[in-house]
């Protein structure tokens, strides 16, 4: 197996694990939309909510939703398969953020067909009277809505093939291509 397969294989196996270990142990252990486990008191906090919509609740309620986010799935694998393939025998960088979000659209894609609803347990809110209300009154809310290991995958994967794509190659120097020390 090559490096760059491996680097690929290795990390959407591991982050897709994770993605489905988290919710598997969310949907044990807390009740849906009763138990809150606080981490980290006024900001952070373990929660389990049943997502059926898309991001941030999107199409939540439409009764083809499924069937919709079924084929956005699908086109976006054959997507991220074809930039994987294009990637030189040497990259490193670009195959680790398209394992990411190829783990991250799976393993959400497991939840949609599964269960009909994407299960969601991370919340990140304000509860200091001064930020709170700042927030409330110039953004409109105090609090991220709920997402899960899938989500972050894929918000780090984009993040860095952005970052790869419009900062290193502009440069010459994709990070697969950097020299070593």
């Amino acid at each position: 197996m090559s490096r760059k397969a491996l680097v690929f294989v290795a990390l959407a196996t591991l982050s897709l694990g994770a993605d489905q270990l988290s919710k598997w142990q969310v949907r044990e252990h807390l009740a849906l939309s009763v138990e809150r486990v606080e981490v980290i008191p006024g900001l952070f906090q373990l929660v389990h909510v049943e997502n059926t919509g898309a991001a941030f609740g999107l199409l939540s309620g439409w009764e083809h939703a499924m069937w919709l986010f079924a084929l956005f799935t699908l086109a976006a694998l054959g997507v991220l398969v074809s930039l994987y393939r294009e990637c030189p025998p040497e990259a490193r960088w670009t195959p680790a953020a398209l394992a990411l979000i190829l783990a991250g659209a799976v393993g959400n894609g497991i939840d949609r067909v599964h269960k009909q609803a994407v299960t969601d347990f991370l919340r990140v809110y304000v509860d200091h009277r001064a930020v709170r209300d700042f927030l409330r009154n110039t953004l409109g809310a105090v609090e991220w809505p709920s997402f899960n290991v899938a989500d972050v995958s894929i918000s780090v994967g984009v993040a860095m093939f952005v970052y790869a794509e419009l900062f290193m190659r502009r440069k010459g120097t994709a990070p697969e291509e950097a020299p070593s020390d």
